[in-house]
C-alpha cells in the first residue's frame, strides 16, 4: 500500500523549494514583493491599523535549504500584518454572534451548524471578526499547530482564546500561506518553539519567526495549482486504497467461509465420515471439559444450523473436539522483566502473536494456563466488539507463556481448521447478535457451545491449504 501522507509530504517538500514549477522572468522577483509589502504596512502602521513589527535579520547560516534565485527567505510575521489572540469567552445555545473554537475545526473545515454563539461587546467585534483567507492557529493543546484558512464564512463569527489569528496582505496568496503551514518545514520550526508541558502550547513569539520561502506572487499561485491537482490524485488513490481494503477483507471472508462450508474442496470416499474422528476427539477433551461443566445434554437442532454441509461432515460443538480454559490473573507487582510472558488482546495483530510490548510476570500459574506450541489463543473480553474474537496461533514452540484474563484458549488437532472457523461470519453471528449475550465478551459458554461443521481429517488439511493458498493471492 501507498503511504499518501508520505506522498503529500513528498510533494509539498518538492514544491516548497520551487522544483514542481518553472522560474519565468515576468513574475519579477520576491525582494519587489516582500519591499511592497513592507510600504503597505508602513502606511497601515501610520493610520494606527497595525501595530509596528521588529524585524528579525535573516543570515545564510539560518537558511533550511536552497531556493530559487527570484525567492526569498522571509519570516511570517515580516509578511504578516497582525498576529492576534483570540476572544474569551463561554460558548452559548443564542447570543451576540458565533464564536469558532478548536473543536469547531475538523478536516480543514468550520463546523458551522454546531459552532456556539458568545456574548461581546459591540464596541470590540470589528478586532476579533473572522475575514476570507485569515489564518487560525491553535496555539495549545493536542492540536497545536493546526491550522485553517478561513473560507466560506457562513455567518458573522469572532474566533476564541485558543486560537491565534493572523491576517496579511492580498498581495500574497492565502493558500500558499496555509500550504506551507501543512509542511515538514512549518511542523519542524514549530516542534522546536514549541512548550512542553502537559498541556503543549506556542504563541505568537514562536508563530512570528518561522521561515518560509516567498516566491513572486504569480508563482505562488501556479505551485499552488500544481499542489491541488496532485493533492487530488493522491486523495482519490487514498479513497481507492480504502476500498480495495474493504473489498479485499470482504473477499477473504468469502474465501474463509467457503472453505468452512466444503465448497472449496471435494469430498473423497477414500476420507471416510467424520463420525469416526468425532468419536476419537470427544474422547480426548471430554475429561477436561465435563470437569469444567456439566455436560450438555442438548442435541444439536437442524433448524437451528447455520448453512448446510457436505453428508459426510458432521456438525458438533466446539466442547467436542477442543477443550478451553480462560487466561491468568496477575497484579501489578507481578510483572517482572525476567518473568513468564503473558499474551494479551494488544499481542494478537493481523491474526499473528506480536511478541513486541509482551509482559512478563513472576506468580503461580496453573498449568492449564501454559500455552502449547498451535493452541488458539482468543481475545475474549474488549471494550470495543470489533476486537472481541480476534484470534492467533501461538506459533512458540520453546517459548514459555501464559496469556491474560481478557483471553481464552483453545486446544484441539484440528487447529487451523477450527483457527479459521473463528473468522467465518457464522461464528462472529453466534457470539455478537444475540441481545441475550454481551456483546463485548466471549465467554466459556459460548465458545463451547458454538457449533462448527466438521469434515474427516484428509479434507480439514485440503481445506486449510486450498485457504492458505488463496488468501496469498488477496495480499
Amino acid at each position: 500500500m501507498i503511504n499518501t501522507d508520505a506522498l503529500k509530504d513528498k510533494v509539498l517538500d518538492l514544491a516548497l523549494r520551487g522544483l514542481l514549477t518553472t522560474q519565468i522572468k515576468e513574475d519579477g522577483s520576491a525582494q519587489e514583493l516582500y519591499e511592497s509589502i513592507q510600504e503597505d504596512k508602513k502606511k497601515l502602521f501610520a493610520l494606527g491599523e497595525i501595530e509596528k513589527n521588529k524585524i528579525i535579520p535573516i543570515t545564510d547560516e539560518d537558511f533550511p535549504y536552497e531556493i530559487p534565485d527570484n525567492w526569498k527567505w522571509i519570516r511570517w510575521g515580516d509578511l504578516s500584518e497582525r498576529i492576534q489572540y483570540g476572544y474569551n469567552a463561554p460558548g452559548k445555545q443564542s447570543g451576540r454572534i458565533k464564536l469558532v473554537r478548536i473543536s469547531d475545526i475538523q478536516g480543514g473545515k468550520v463546523l458551522w451548524d454546531t459552532v456556539p454563539y458568545c456574548d461581546i461587546e459591540e464596541s470590540i467585534i470589528e478586532t476579533y471578526l473572522l475575514h476570507e483567507n485569515d489564518i487560525l492557529f491553535a496555539r495549545t493543546g493536542g492540536t497545536v499547530g493546526k491550522s485553517y484558512l478561513v473560507e466560506d464564512i457562513a455567518e458573522d463569527a469572532v474566533f476564541a482564546g485558543y486560537l491565534i489569528r493572523t491576517s496579511y496582505s492580498n498581495k500574497l496568496c492565502a493558500k500558499y500561506m496555509k500550504y506551507f503551514m501543512e509542511s515538514k518545514l512549518y511542523w519542524k520550526q514549530l516542534q522546536s518553539g514549541t512548550i512542553a508541558t502537559a498541556q503543549p502550547n506556542c504563541n505568537a513569539k514562536t508563530l512570528s519567526k518561522m521561515l518560509l520561502p516567498l516566491p513572486p506572487l504569480n508563482e505562488q499561485i501556479r505551485i499552488v495549482n500544481v499542489i491541488d491537482e496532485v493533492f487530488g490524485i493522491i486523495e482519490e488513490l487514498e479513497e481507492q486504497q480504502e476500498q480495495y481494503e474493504i473489498d479485499k477483507e470482504a473477499l477473504k471472508s468469502k474465501l474463509i467461509d467457503a472453505g468452512i462450508r466444503g465448497k472449496l474442496t471435494e469430498q473423497l470416499p477414500e476420507d471416510g465420515k467424520t463420525i469416526d474422528l468425532l468419536i476419537k476427539l470427544k474422547s480426548e477433551t471430554s475429561t477436561f471439559n465435563n470437569s469444567r461443566r456439566k455436560k450438555s445434554k442438548k442435541a444439536i437442532k437442524v433448524e437451528k444450523l447455520p448453512f448446510d454441509i457436505p453428508d459426510n461432515w458432521e456438525w458438533c460443538r466446539l466442547s467436542d473436539i477442543a477443550y478451553t480454559n480462560i487466561g491468568l490473573t496477575y497484579r501489578p507487582e507481578d510483572v517482572s522483566e525476567d518473568g513468564t510472558m503473558v499474551i494479551r488482546s494488544s499481542n494478537i495483530q493481523n491474526g499473528k502473536v506480536d511478541y513486541n510490548d509482551i509482559v512478563r510476570v513472576k506468580c503461580p500459574i496453573k498449568g492449564n494456563q501454559y500455552l502449547n506450541n498451535n493452541d488458539i489463543v482468543i481475545c475474549a473480553r474488549n471494550g470495543s466488539k470489533a476486537l472481541v474474537g480476534k484470534c492467533a496461533i501461538f506459533e512458540g514452540k520453546d517459548k514459555e507463556a501464559s496469556f491474560g484474563a481478557f483471553m481464552a484458549v483453545l486446544r484441539t488437532p484440528c487447529y487451523k481448521y477450527v483457527y479459521y472457523y473463528l473468522h467465518t461470519q457464522a461464528f462472529r453471528r453466534y457470539f455478537s447478535d444475540d441481545d441475550t449475550k454481551q456483546i463485548n465478551q466471549v465467554t466459556q459458554n459460548i465458545l463451547k457451545n458454538a457449533y462448527i461443521p466438521l469434515p474427516p481429517l484428509d479434507e480439514q488439511k485440503r481445506i486449510v491449504e486450498r485457504i492458505d493458498e488463496l488468501l496469498q493471492y488477496c495480499q
